[in-house]
Parts: C-alpha cells; sequence; structure tokens
C-alpha cells in the first residue's frame, strides 16, 4: 500500500478507517477549540476518582458541542 510517514492514503482506505479517522479529527479540533488547560487545571480535583469523572463530564460537553 502506498503511505507517506507510514499512513495510508485515504483511497487505499475503508469506509469504516475513515469515518473512525474523521471522528478522532473532530475531537481533536473540538478539544482544541473549546477546552482551555488552564481553567481545567484550575478546576479539577485532587482525588483520583474524583479526577476521572471531572476528566469523563468535560470530554462529554466538549463532545456534545459538536453534536
Amino acid at each position: 500500500s502506498l503511505s507517506v510517514s507510514g499512513v495510508r492514503s485515504a483511497a487505499l482506505m475503508s469506509a469504516a478507517d475513515v469515518a473512525v479517522l474523521r471522528g478522532n479529527a473532530d475531537s481533536m479540533a473540538l478539544r482544541l477549540g473549546c477546552h482551555d488547560n488552564a481553567v481545567h487545571r484550575r478546576l479539577a480535583p485532587e482525588s483520583a476518582a474524583a479526577r476521572a469523572v471531572f476528566d469523563a463530564v468535560k470530554q462529554a460537553r466538549v463532545e456534545s458541542i459538536g453534536s
């Protein structure tokens, strides 16, 4: 298969692979556009369990903006 730096050409990817790639790219773009690392660090709880919930809610918020 043809590749550039190890990335397969879109023409050689299945429709499912393209959909996954697009979903990941959209998720990354939304996070970059809708997430403030400084605010996140300031508001994040110290407890590991609470932090996991905080991070999951933040990710859901960012993803809901794009839907």
